[in-house]
């Protein structure tokens, strides 16, 4: 049984193996809290239209399928502005058509009519040095960009699912106050409506807060909470000047 580590092709599967478990685990986390948990498999069909066009056409297959997968997130990014479908359905629309596409370039490519699951998957267990290399670089790249926008894309993915829908501006507290502010607080808009009202999250540690947790945070802070509560009052006409300015 142990005599198969030591096979050189296993070695190479197996370190390639590694890079992408490394990346797969946080890429995966900000995928699924922005529900697009099928995005993975969006890409991968892509990657079939992108091999299909590289032998079509006699130029890299890797470059091909990597540069298909780039102008599939482009188009899936351009589509979600328009917010006429919700991800998962656009996510659908455009997998099986690059799906679909794949296999009629492919088919066009090879001249064989049977299934291209050898192309769609791969093996492994084939991997050259020079793709281990090209795995574990593309992970270092990937792993050095997250480490670098890690505090932004939470706050993003925070925007998206807690508040931004409802129109209140969310941001993060800044860093200076990070260790003196509270988890969440809100700020009220400025009296003349200069400046909006604006729903600040710390992110020193994103473990504070636990996800079940952050919508009634959000509920609390911006709406129905205190950003509704703030717009009516600064909106009544009936009362004095001091009782629109100050919380009550």
């Amino acid at each position: 049984m142990t005599t198969i580590l030591t096979e050189p092709f296993f070695q190479r599967a197996l370190l390639a193996g590694i890079a992408v478990a490394l990346v797969s685990g946080p890429v995966g986390c900000f995928i699924v809290w922005r529900r697009m948990a099928y995005f993975g498999e969006s890409l991968a069909h892509s990657g079939l239209l992108g091999v299909g066009l590289g032998l079509l056409f006699s130029f890299n297959v890797t470059l091909g399928a990597v540069v298909t997968a780039i102008v599939l997130a482009l188009l899936l990014l351009a589509l979600r502005r328009q917010q006429g479908l919700a991800t998962d359905t656009l996510l659908g629309i455009l997998s099986h058509t690059a799906l679909a596409l794949g296999l009629i370039v492919v088919g066009l490519a090879t001249g064989a009519a049977s299934d291209h699951m050898d192309i769609l998957f791969g093996d492994v267990l084939t991997v050259s040095t020079y793709d281990v290399f090209a795995v574990w670089t593309g992970a270092g790249v990937v792993l050095a960009s997250l480490a670098l926008m890690w505090r932004d894309l939470i706050a993003t993915s925070v925007h998206e699912e807690l508040a931004r829908a409802e129109g209140v501006k969310v941001e993060r507290v800044p860093q200076f106050r990070e260790k003196t502010a509270p988890g969440a607080y809100y700020n009220a808009p400025a009296f003349d409506g200069s400046r909006p009202g604006i729903f600040y999250i710390n992110l020193r540690s994103a473990g504070e807060v636990a996800r079940f947790g952050m919508r009634t945070l959000a509920y609390h802070e911006a709406i129905p909470g205190h950003h509704f509560q703030t717009t009516i009052q600064q909106e009544l006409s009936d009362v004095p000047t001091f009782r629109k300015v100050l919380p009550f």
